[in-house]
């Protein structure tokens, strides 16, 4: 399908959501997924797995993590736990009380469980 087939068939289809009581972006979005268009572009195919094509997925994940930074430097700088959003941070932490004990308690259990001990094979040890 070409780029010009492509282009012709989201006119035809948006101009068809008009005045029946459907949404015509959601119709344009659902198009796009159904024939693995990009839904952000409308240009280029999808990746597999997803609704956007490599590119639009390179800067919305770019976008995802400029936006997690300025929240996290928001909450840092208002004194609010980077971790529920909701609760003061403690003095001495970036997190509150609560999501402190969590984290503390996350990492004991990390920290047994990813060195399990098993005993030596047999026939390589020392005297082998």
């Amino acid at each position: 399908m070409g780029a010009e087939n492509t282009a012709n068939l989201m006119e035809d289809f948006t101009s068809a959501g008009r005045g029946n009581g459907k949404n015509p972006g959601g119709m344009v979005r659902a198009f796009c997924k159904k024939h693995r268009i990009c839904v952000s572009c409308r240009h280029r195919w999808t990746e597999r797995g997803t609704t956007r094509c490599g590119r639009c997925n390179r800067v919305h994940a770019q976008y995802q993590k400029s936006l997690l930074r300025r929240n996290y430097e928001r909450d840092v700088k208002a004194g609010i736990c980077v971790r529920c959003h909701k609760r003061p941070a403690t003095p001495t932490n970036k997190r509150c009380q609560k999501c402190q004990d969590r984290h503390a308690s996350q990492k004991r259990l990390s920290k047994r469980g990813s060195l399990p001990r098993s005993p030596q094979p047999v026939g390589e040890g020392k005297g082998s």
